[in-house]
Formats: structure tokens, sequence, C-alpha cells
């Protein structure tokens, strides 16, 4: 066989096998974006049937999303109930989650990245999934979800979670995502109820993604705050159960005369808890609000959400005995 022939095979063989890895690459796609289509199919269908039912019923009845907001109360108490805590801070993943870009107007070459981040040892990233911004709540991933709801063009330039999340974690790297939470700032009890369900939609696509953990933000720190997170992770958990799920807790909660309470609510709902710094203005500001909250970090294996403008105090945070950290932008 002589060389012309034996290269063109060599070539072939390669050019066969990259194809078939993108012909089953683009049927998990697509099975996937079927998944979630049908999920909120029927999540939408069961809304619409209930507004339906109820109208029948005259103006008398229950508005939707009052019925099913599951504000956490028992009967006719007022106090929310929640769930019996589980909490295990042996369990908590211990991350050093260095801030990447997830979505950029230019495509990201995510092989190329994870190169990057192995060269630099990083063992973990923090990717902002959803976030509030000149008014509205965007998700910076390409949603099906959204697009099934109009709330995303189908021509956009957001990241292919399954892609960016395949490649990370061939990797060896933790992918956590950070999602900033909107829909409890809606002006009805309706359009609570049904942007929680987009929003549990939203975390549950990027948990079948196969994100490491999804941490959440924006929930108050009231009982009802902590019942409230409790439902939407329930929500969350109806459509998909991968990724640990945790709750940042704003660090002014730690210096509240209702601290012990908020973090044991907290610790009831969620699989780990995070302390949110990321409003701290200084290094040194951080150092003192850390004195303050210490007791509840080693209490509940707190992880850190420092901003990435105070990412060079990671070493002094190494120095004081503080190892699980991430960085949000």
């Amino acid at each position: 066989m002589n060389r012309r022939l034996r290269r063109k095979l060599r070539v072939g063989a390669h050019m066969s096998a990259e194809k078939s890895a993108k012909i089953w690459k683009t049927v998990l796609l697509v099975l996937s974006a079927l998944l979630i289509l049908i999920v909120l199919t029927v999540i939408w269908g069961n809304s619409l049937k209930k507004k339906a039912d109820q109208s029948q019923k005259g103006n008398d009845t229950e508005p939707v999303g009052t019925a099913d907001s599951n504000d956490g109360t028992a009967g006719g108490n007022d106090e929310p109930t929640l769930p019996v805590s589980g909490f295990d801070p042996d369990a908590v993943p211990i991350i050093n989650g260095e801030y990447i870009i997830l979505s950029s107007s230019r495509p990201i070459d995510w092989d190329e990245r994870a190169a990057e981040l192995n060269l630099n040892r990083t063992s973990a990233v923090s990717l902002i999934l959803y976030y509030y911004e000149g008014g509205r709540a965007i998700p910076n991933f390409s949603s099906k979800t959204a697009q099934a709801l109009n709330e995303q063009s189908t021509n956009n330039n957001k990241a292919n979670l399954f892609e960016v999340v395949g490649v990370l974690d061939i990797a060896g790297i933790h992918t956590s995502g950070c999602f900033y939470i909107n829909y409890t700032s809606k002006a009805t009890r309706e359009l609570v109820s049904i942007y929680r369900a987009y929003e549990a939609a939203l975390v549950a696509e990027a948990a079948y993604a196969g994100f490491s953990d999804i941490l959440l933000f924006g929930f108050d720190t009231d009982k009802a705050g902590a019942a409230e997170a409790a439902h939407f992770i329930g929500s969350v958990r109806e459509l998909e159960k991968k990724s640990a799920i945790g709750i940042a807790i704003p660090h002014t909660a730690a210096r509240s005369p209702e601290a012990e309470r908020i973090f044991a609510d907290f610790a009831s709902v969620a699989e780990f808890l995070a302390l949110d710094l990321s409003g701290v203005k200084d290094q040194d500001s951080l150092m003192h609000e850390l004195e303050s909250s210490s007791g509840f970090v080693k209490k509940y294996n707190l992880r850190l959400v420092l901003p990435e403008r105070l990412r060079d105090a990671v070493s002094e945070l190494a120095g004081a005995g503080y190892t699980n950290w991430q960085i949000v932008p």
C-alpha cells in the first residue's frame, strides 16, 4: 500500500470518528432539548388547565398562583414550616472557584479554555447562569427553556451548557453555577408563581447539563424566605435531581440578632450554604466580616463568595484557615 493511500485512509478514519462524535453530540443535544420541552409543556399545561378551571368556577375562586404558591404555612398557622434538617457540613463541596466568563460576544474555545485552566492548576470555576441587568433577568446560556417561552432568541451567541460542562468535566474541573433569582420581585402572587416555575426550569436545565453544584442568590433571610427557598428547590427537584444546590446568605445576616435562626433555617432546605461577601468594599472589611461570622463558617462549612476585585485576598484567607471559596464578578 503506497504512502498516499495510507495517508488518505488515516485521514478518512479520523474524519469518520470526528463525524460520528458530532452526530452523537447532536443527538444528545436534541434529546435533551426534547426532554426539557416536554417538562415545560407539562408545567405550563397544568398551569393553564388550572386557570381555565378557576375561570369556569367564577370570580370568587382563588387566583392562579395563590393555591400553589406554597408559602410553607401549615393550616391556619401563619408561621412557615420547614423540612427537618438533614444538613451535613462534612458533605459540603469544598472548592477554590475562580470566576470565568460563560458567554461572550465572541465564541469561546472551551477545549483551549480548559487547557489554560489546567495549566494554571485551577480545580474549580464559578460561572454566572442567570442575572439581573437593565431592568430584566437574563439567562446567560443558550436555554431551550427560555427560547420555548420567548424569553430568549433562538439565534443567540450564548454558551451551550452541555459543551461547556462536558469539556470542563473531562478536564477534571468542578463547575459551580451562580443563579440570581428574580421571581420573588414580581408584583403579584400569580406572577411569582409563573416565574418561579420558569426560573426553576432554568436551574433544572443547568443541573441536567451536569453542573457540579448550583448556588442560588437572592432569597430573603426571614422565615418566609427560607420557606420560599424550600419551595423553589422542591420545584427544581421535581424536574431534575442532579447537581448539589446551595444558598448564598448575605454576610450581614451573621451580625443579625436572628443569625442562628437564619442559618439553621436555610441549612434545612439546601445541601450547602455560602456566605455572600460580594458586597464587601475592601480586604480589611472582608477580614472584619469573617471575624464576626467565623462561628457560622465553621459550623456550616460555609463557602465564601468573594468579589473579583478582592481576588488577591485569597492568600490571606488561606493563612487564616479559610479554604472553601469562589469568585464572582
